[in-house]
């Protein structure tokens, strides 16, 4: 691996961080000056997703079944102090390649330490893909359970330890990255 694409690698691994972390909204056109109350934050999280079939350069993408599982062991929540972990897992079909990648709408099912749960449909995401590693961030709100009516934004980045494989007919099969996730109404 190059200097360059490790480089390149950890600064985008930081700036995805760095981001879900400060989590300032420069959009404040015709809102109120009051902060968004955050029901809770979790900075520290992870997953790993499997590709069937492996991401490859082919282009347009191929369709593949990424079956993601996750958590978070750092969660704090001033509105259920109960809560300290989450944990999901999902399946979805993508349009994903080591080149280029969508993400359609999704639910995902959190489920939290204290036994409550938070599913959460997400409809807008932001995604970046270079040499098999993704970096996403998704917006969503929670349509049952705890937080309901929340907004909760999702950063992921998703990294191959081996980008090589993107050349080879099997392709990425596998991706392990850190996640940050937010709850705010």
């Amino acid at each position: 691996m190059s200097k360059y694409s490790l480089n390149r690698k950890v600064s985008a691994l930081a700036c995805a961080i760095a981001t879900a972390i400060i989590g300032i909204d420069f959009s404040l056109g015709g809102k109120p000056a009051s902060a968004d109350v955050i029901d809770l934050t979790c900075p520290v999280g992870g997953e790993t997703v499997t590709y069937s079939p492996g991401l490859t350069n082919t282009q347009p993408p191929t369709t593949a079944t990424a079956k993601v599982d996750g958590s978070h062991t750092t969660c704090v929540s001033l509105s259920d102090p109960t809560i300290k972990s989450a944990r999901y897992n999902f399946t979805l079909q993508v349009n994903t390649s080591c080149l280029d990648s969508s993400i359609p709408t999704s639910d995902i099912k959190y489920i939290f330490n204290n036994g409550q749960s938070s599913t959460v449909h997400y409809v807008t995401s932001q995604i970046v893909v270079a040499e098999g590693e993704i970096i996403l961030t998704s917006v969503g709100t929670v349509t049952s359970g705890e937080f309901a009516g929340d907004m909760v934004t999702r950063t992921v980045t998703d990294t191959t330890l081996s980008p090589e494989q993107c050349a080879t007919p099997e392709g990425v099969t596998s991706a392990t990255g850190v996640t940050t996730l937010t709850f705010s109404r």
